[in-house]
């Protein structure tokens, strides 16, 4: 009889969502600043959005989590994007995740993570000064395997609700990862690399330059 992994007791604490921002139009315009997507009929007939994560967010959580045999966790910012946004229930094109913002006073155990309001209030700050919002959270099970557990899927289904709030959580032990989407929880991805959005625009402002905040 294969021995399940214990669930989890995530929990967050932080204020309310703010009520959701619009999503961004994947136009001519949007490619500019997604200049990895060279064809926008290639995302016409997806079933699910197009996950794209920046080098600094796959960097910031693997220096995060390393190998650590307790929980830990924080948010992402980014950006979503549709190619019909005015319309109600309008499909996601992509989601860009460009930054991971680590909970630096987060309490976990081998099965369980505290997060408090601070990490709330710094990544609203983040998301804000670069135009982004807030898209999901992330953490870690480790040596339990990747895998949504009952507390996991309240905890998405309550505070990350929005149709592109993204939850990914890793097993840093055993090298996993999985994504879901929505207050449903839906399997979505696996994440594509890119340089990062913003990445992109400051090289097109200065030439090349590296972006500082990296």
């Amino acid at each position: 009889m294969t021995k399940q992994p214990p669930e989890s007791e995530d929990a967050i604490v932080w204020r309310d969502q703010p009520v959701a921002p619009p999503i961004r139009r994947l136009n001519e315009g949007g490619l500019r600043e997604l200049p990895w997507l060279a064809d926008l009929s290639l995302l016409l007939d997806r079933k699910a959005p197009l996950i794209l994560r920046s080098d600094a967010c796959r960097e910031t959580i693997a220096s995060h989590l390393g190998d650590v045999l307790v929980e830990q966790g924080g948010l992402l910012i980014g950006s979503a994007w549709s190619l019909t946004p005015e319309e109600p229930d309008a499909p996601l094109a992509v989601l860009c995740v460009e930054e991971a913002v680590p909970a630096l006073d987060a309490v976990g155990s081998g099965t369980s993570l505290r997060m408090d309001t601070e990490l709330w209030g710094r990544a609203q700050a983040l998301a804000a000064a670069r135009g982004d919002i807030i898209v999901g959270w992330y953490h870690s099970h480790p040596d339990l395997g990747a895998f949504f557990s009952f507390t996991d899927r309240r905890t998405q289904a309550a505070v990350f609700r929005h149709p592109y709030s993204l939850g990914l959580v890793i097993d840093p032990i055993r090298g996993e990862e999985r994504w879901f989407l929505g207050r449903r929880c839906r399997e979505v991805g696996p994440a594509c690399q890119f340089p990062g959005r913003h990445a992109s625009l400051d090289q097109d402002q200065d030439g090349g330059a590296d972006h500082e905040d990296r």
